[in-house]
This record gives structure tokens, C-alpha cells and sequence, in this order.
């Protein structure tokens, strides 16, 4: 990753609470190691490298957040040239996000998928918006800023997929926005919602994932979960994601923890294991080139709030 070489040095530790501009209470120096940066580093689902920045907590807003991240372009050129090598989860994940898009949205408001006019940012190869599509929504728009995942999208997906930045982006007239795991990655989250709630039409929703810093799973392990990871600029939980989506202009919020159903050789490729084991353990998760799916509660929390 030679176009960022300065991604590991220090930088000035000045960052404040994305939410509420508190300057926060060191809790964790940081762990990183320049030497192990390479395209994997920032590509999505990769195997777990337990790096992270010096962390703050924010005690009015329950949130976890590095104070010494990369600037906005060491991030954005590292995001660019990142790896992807996460088709089969991608789909996995698909149907999940689909799953909650039904109960959470769809169920409650009594809305058929024709009503959807979704833009999803973050969305890697489009797998959601396929799926979105395919099960009848009108319109979808897909941010992605990395070059590896659009490339591997299907062809009518790469069509709708803008790559670009969500600061950049100026589209409007969506009824849903959707934000799945990718919170957690950007400067400034509280400006990507606020940008999400220009986006839609009034009454229309944001929807997404975030990793719970508190439940029980990320409690149990720890240090060894992989929510550490230099790609989180902040970590979330019930109630800071609920205070974030309120000063961002949302309300009727609601919070659910889900499960998740991925391919066994990917829960394998999270599991705190020796480095040296996990190749054969995913092996052995595909008996005869069969990916064998398991579902799990591992501590994602899936919101969805509307705009007045």
C-alpha cells in the first residue's frame, strides 16, 4: 500500500466525540503495526488482526472512539485499493439485511418493495441492492468508494453503483437509506446521517447494522473480538446509536440485536484461533466444496429511524 505511507505514523490526538463534541476519556492505547498494513487491512470480512487506534469513551453518549485515526485522505486512498474476497459472505449477508428490511420496515408499516427507493452506501458488490431489486424495489443507488468490489459486481449493479463518497454524492427522493456495518468507518457518522436525512423524502427511513460493543458475545471476548480493527473509528452500543440518530434529526428509533447466517469457513476465519489453524479449520467447514451456513447471534445491532 505504498500511496499511504503514512498510515501508522502519529497523529495529533485531537478528535472529539462524533456526536456530541465531548473530548472523551482515554480507556485503550493503541495497538497497530505498520508492517502488517496491506490490502487486506481495510477490505471487508477479512480475517481478524486485532489492531485498532488509542480509544476514548464518551460517558454522556456511551461511545467508544479513536482519537488518533488516519485523516480523511490516508483513508479514503487505503479504502480505494482494498481487497475483496467476500462474494459468498456478501450474499450471505444480502439475505440477512433483506431479512430486516421485511421485519423491521416492510411488516410495520404495512409498505410493499415497490415503495423502496433505496440507497445503500457502503454497499461493496451491490449483493443487497440485487436482492433488493430482484424482490421488486424501484429504485437503487449504491456508494462504494473501493475499486475491487465493484468490479465484481453484476453487471446491471455496477450501472447503479456510484463510486464516490457519501460527502459527495447529491442525490435525493430515496424512501429508504441503509448504512449495513459501515458506521463504525467513517470521520464523521454524524454527518454521513444527517446527509442520509437530506437524501430521503420526508417519512422515508435510514436503516443499518452496527457492531454492539456491549453485548455479551464482544463482552466475552474481549480483547480477542474482532471489533477491534483499525477500519473502526468508533464502537457502538444501544445507547449511542440511539443518541446519534436523534441528533441527526431521526425519531421513532428502534433497536434490535439479529442473527446472522454466514458460511461455517467464515465464522471459522473470526474465531480466536492460531493464526497457523485457521486454513485447515475453513477447509473443513466445506466438506466436498459445500459451504455449510450456520447462523449465530454475534452481537450486531440493526437499527431503523425516520425523518420528520
Amino acid at each position: 500500500m505504498a500511496n499511504i505511507p503514512a498510515l501508522g505514523e502519529d497523529t495529533a490526538s485531537s478528535r472529539r466525540c462524533p456526536v456530541c463534541s465531548g473530548p472523551g476519556r482515554l480507556v485503550m492505547q493503541r495497538s497497530f503495526d505498520p508492517s502488517r498494513v496491506d490490502a487486506n487491512t481495510f477490505a471487508s470480512r477479512k480475517r481478524p488482526e486485532l489492531m485498532h487506534w488509542s480509544m476514548a469513551l464518551c460517558v454522556p453518549c456511551d461511545l467508544l472512539f479513536a482519537i488518533d485515526p488516519p485523516g480523511f485522505d490516508q483513508l479514503r486512498a487505503a479504502y480505494e485499493v482494498a481487497d475483496f474476497d467476500a462474494g459468498r459472505e456478501s450474499i450471505a449477508a444480502a439475505r440477512t439485511y433483506e431479512g430486516i428490511v421485511r421485519r423491521m420496515l416492510l411488516r410495520p408499516t404495512g409498505w410493499p418493495p415497490d415503495r423502496l427507493r433505496i440507497l445503500d452506501v457502503g454497499c461493496g458488490d451491490g449483493a443487497f441492492l440485487a436482492a433488493m431489486s430482484d424482490s421488486g424495489a424501484s429504485r437503487v443507488v449504491g456508494i462504494e468508494i473501493s475499486e475491487e468490489p465493484v468490479r465484481r459486481a453484476r453487471p446491471d449493479m455496477q450501472a447503479i453503483i456510484e463510486k464516490c463518497m457519501i460527502e459527495d454524492y447529491g442525490g435525493t427522493g430515496f424512501t429508504l437509506a441503509t448504512t449495513f456495518q459501515v458506521l463504525e468507518h467513517f470521520s464523521e457518522p454524524l454527518d454521513v446521517l444527517k446527509r442520509l436525512h437530506t437524501a430521503l423524502d420526508p417519512g422515508g427511513f435510514v436503516m443499518g447494522v452496527v457492531h454492539d460493543r456491549r453485548a455479551i458475545t464482544n463482552r466475552l471476548l474481549g480483547r480477542r473480538s474482532p471489533i477491534w480493527d483499525v477500519e473502526h473509528l468508533q464502537l457502538f452500543s444501544k445507547r449511542s446509536m440511539r443518541a446519534l440518530l436523534a441528533v441527526a434529526g431521526f425519531r421513532s428509533i428502534a433497536l434490535r440485536h439479529i442473527t446472522n447466517t454466514y458460511p461455517a469457513a467464515y465464522w471459522l476465519r473470526l474465531a480466536p484461533a492460531p493464526r497457523r489453524m485457521r486454513p485447515a479449520m475453513e477447509r473443513l467447514a466445506q466438506p466436498g466444496g459445500r459451504d455449510l451456513t450456520i447462523p449465530l447471534r454475534v452481537g450486531n445491532l440493526a437499527f431503523v429511524a425516520q425523518r420528520d
